[in-house]
């Protein structure tokens, strides 16, 4: 939640004018790091897939 909720904050202070200059760039920075812990887990998610796949294609043979 904190992480998903951070940049919509800053986009909302920024588009009332209230954010200054610090607001786009804290919501830029909060966004990559969301993404980025996003693609870690996509990644952990399909390697342990394939190792699955990979001991039960093992087991087979």
């Amino acid at each position: 939640m904190y992480i998903a909720g951070r940049p919509n904050v800053a986009l909302l202070l920024t588009l009332a004018g209230k954010g200054g200059s610090f607001a786009p760039p804290f919501a830029a920075a909060c966004s990559a790091i969301k993404f980025t812990l996003i693609g870690i887990a996509i990644l952990y998610a399909v390697c342990g897939l394939a190792l699955r796949l990979r001991a039960r294609f093992l087991q087979l043979s």
